[in-house]
């Protein structure tokens, strides 16, 4: 809470109290606005106040993943990594995560039943947090034409060298982006 005194228009002095997100003790939990409330003229100076604010309340250290999204296969999953995270992993895979310990994953099409997220925290403890993975229901298509023989497997990775490659170099790329952060939505309505 911050509490400002501001000279007002004629030399009378009012306070002002900002409360940032705080809410009212009224139902329904209206945020408190900036209030401004004029003090009544006085003759001789006003006599000081002591305006004691108590200090933040302390962060508690976070000891086991928080996470929320849809654990089912082709699903995603999106939390906090225990504090004092030195790396984490998904399944044994790598996820990175931000300085406030948020990451976002995803699961294969085919992914079992169970997955693993483990912490290893700096002081070398690991944190694991066993994840239930929903079975989801596929529709495949499959197109039933007969094989034929095309260019052999070393000519068909010549040909795509190149484009392999770029392929990596645009996955290693730490671009900053924070689309993840945000809520999905689909990007149309209709077949998928």
């Amino acid at each position: 809470m911050n509490l400002r005194l501001a000279k007002t228009g004629a030399g009378s002095i009012a306070v002002l109290m900002a409360l940032g997100s705080c809410t009212s003790g009224a139902a329904g939990g209206e945020p408190l606005r900036e209030v401004a409330q004029p003090l009544p003229q006085a003759t001789a100076p006003a006599p000081t106040a002591i305006i004691r604010v108590p200090p933040p309340a302390p962060v508690t250290a976070r000891t086991t993943f928080t996470y929320d999204g849809e654990l089912e296969q082709g699903g995603w999953i999106r939390g906090k990594v225990p504090s004092n995270t030195r790396s984490a992993r998904l399944e044994g895979q790598e996820i990175g995560f931000d300085d406030d310990g948020r990451f976002f994953a995803a699961f294969g099409r085919d992914q079992g039943p169970r997955a693993a997220l483990v912490a290893t925290l700096e002081d070398g403890r690991t944190v694991t947090s066993e994840l239930t993975i929903a079975p989801r229901d596929w529709d495949l298509e499959y197109v039933n034409v007969p094989y034929r023989a095309g260019r052999s497997s070393a000519e068909f990775r010549r040909l795509r060298e190149g484009e392999i490659a770029q392929i990596v170099a645009a996955r290693a790329q730490e671009t900053g982006a924070e689309g993840w952060r945000q809520d999905f939505i689909w990007p149309a309505t209709g077949r998928i």
